[in-house]
């Protein structure tokens, strides 16, 4: 019987759980995850728009995420170990037992900024002592640090980062980020738009959060 790599069967194993998240929020997004409400603004003549998200469930959404990036990075490290085992045969104990894939940011434990290559270089000897040198400069090439100050949105630092989260708590979850409103006129009968100046605010809504200040009047003011 030929088995797979195991690199493989770990990604396979995270596209699964990626399918499952992605019908877990489906269902969370169907079931009116946030509620809207406005009320009158204290200090103008104007309306607050506000928005409140419903708590995500960690079961089954923080759990899906963690087994995911669990096993995309460790996926990673399984493809360092074959790279070893190909080229260095046998593979001496000691390299066996720190082969690993670095990912390196380009920031130190006390805030200093610009040290990657020499973070990278602390490293490399030791877990990818065993892999082909030509492998190993693609591996570099691969490094967050290359980005600089901008190392935090590359997508393996993010594996990696979710990884070392998801070891000692539950990744958090924002459950709405606003990126502006519309307003539909066949929906909104009882208020009219007088002049006046929309603000949209957007971002991360926690909690009950304004989104928007907007001029709004009675469409019939007799009545209230």
């Amino acid at each position: 019987m030929v088995f797979r790599p195991n690199h493989e069967l770990r990604i396979e194993r995270a596209y699964r759980h990626l399918k499952e998240l992605e019908g877990a929020e489906e269902v969370w997004s169907q079931a009116e995850p946030y509620l809207v409400d406005l009320e009158p603004d204290t200090e103008s003549p104007y309306h607050c728009l506000y928005v409140t998200p419903k708590p995500v469930d960690p079961d089954p959404m923080s759990l899906l995420i963690g087994d995911c990036v669990h096993n995309l990075r460790s996926a990673l490290d399984n493809l360092a170990f074959a790279l070893a085992e190909a080229h260095t045969k046998p593979l001496p104990q000691n390299l066996a037992e720190t082969s690993e894939f670095p990912i390196i940011g380009d920031e130190d434990r006390k805030g200093n900024t610009g040290v990657g290559p020499r973070l990278y270089g602390d490293v490399v000897k030791r877990k990818l002592g065993g892999v082909d040198p030509q492998a190993e400069a693609t591996i570099e090439s691969l490094q967050p640090y290359k980005r600089g100050n901008k190392y935090r949105s590359d997508p393996l630092w993010v594996i990696h980062d979710l990884d070392r989260i998801d070891k000692h708590r539950f990744p958090h979850l924002a459950a709405l980020f606003a990126r502006g409103f519309t307003i539909d006129p066949n929906k909104s009968r009882n208020v009219v738009m007088p002049p006046g100046v929309i603000e949209s605010y957007g971002g991360l809504a926690e909690g009950r959060t304004k989104i928007a200040r907007l001029p709004l009047a009675p469409a019939n003011p007799r009545n209230g």
